[in-house]
């Protein structure tokens, strides 16, 4: 979306890619919240759908297994912790703030609007954001980069084996032996006179 956004800036259809705004909270209870609920939300289905029948009255809920089998629910937390390490990975990737919904509705929907409220102060604003979104990303510039010496390495392979392999002896006996004894400081300084 940033590259479509990138892509169609100054042009008439630049209103048409607005930039994009994510703002994501993951919702987390601990077991016992989480059974009482799911067992409670069963329990008004039940009396709802009840009162339908028989009063002919409004739409039938649907009834699923998981609201009425304490089993099948602890079993359906235990998956969501076995894959919570995978989640708190991916927030690394893509943030998101996990919230403790175990008060009242009111309460958990003030603490999502507050970490909303949060997020959006720790964002650029839109005229801002515009005036720098042309500058490549790091990780973008690396790629290209990484892209570019191996299309380098395979001529030199392909064209020019004979002073590549020069160039690979002289990195294994001058460079590596240099950069493993000063490995420590994470800083090696070559200089040479071979050619």
């Amino acid at each position: 979306m940033h590259e479509l956004r990138r892509e169609f800036w100054g042009t008439p259809l630049q209103d048409k890619f607005p930039r994009p705004t994510f703002r994501i909270c993951v919702l987390y209870v601990d077991e016992e919240v989480s059974v009482s609920r799911q067992l409670q939300r069963g329990r008004q289905i039940r009396e709802h759908n009840a009162t339908v029948r028989r009063t002919g009255q409004g739409e039938f809920m649907e009834e699923r297994v998981t609201d009425y089998d304490e089993l099948l629910i602890r079993a359906r937390y235990q998956i969501f912790k076995e894959h919570f390490g995978a989640l708190m990975k991916l927030g690394k990737l893509f943030p998101f703030h996990l919230i403790n919904a175990v008060g009242s509705i009111e309460e958990v929907m003030k603490l999502i609007l507050k970490e909303f409220e949060y997020q959006s102060s720790l964002e650029l604003d839109h005229k801002t954001h515009d005036a720098i979104s042309h500058i490549p990303i790091a990780t973008k510039i690396g790629i290209h980069a990484r892209q570019d010496l191996i299309s380098r390495l395979e001529h030199y392979q392909d064209l020019e084996s004979e002073l590549f392999m020069k160039a690979i002896e002289f990195v294994d006996n001058n460079v590596i032996p240099m950069v493993q004894r000063h490995a420590i400081s994470g800083q090696a300084l070559i200089r040479t006179y071979e050619l």
